[in-house]
């Protein structure tokens, strides 16, 4: 019986790109519409969820946009090759 081998788990912020996206999208509410940095001051009060679940419904995020990091993908394309060859070969 062919075991499956386990999921590559990675992380985001720091890891996959350099920056982290939750300032990333406050800098972007801010340019958009300054004002807002008094509703971000009072969610800040009512917490890190709060803050963030407003940040991310009021921003238009684009993975498109991030930096990355290059050696890392390259490296992720390398991990997929694998499981691709590896899961062919297991059928």
């Amino acid at each position: 019986m062919a075991t499956a081998k386990p999921p590559l788990v990675i992380d985001l912020d720091g890891t996959l790109t350099p920056t982290d996206t939750l300032v990333e999208s406050v800098i972007r509410l801010l340019k958009q519409s300054p004002a807002k940095i008094f509703m971000l001051f009072f969610l800040l009060l009512k917490g890190r969820s709060a803050f963030k679940g407003f940040v991310a419904a009021t921003t238009n995020f684009s993975v498109e946009n991030l930096p990355f990091n290059e050696p890392f993908l390259a490296y992720l394309r390398g991990e997929k090759a694998t499981v691709e060859s590896w899961d062919t070969h297991q059928k």
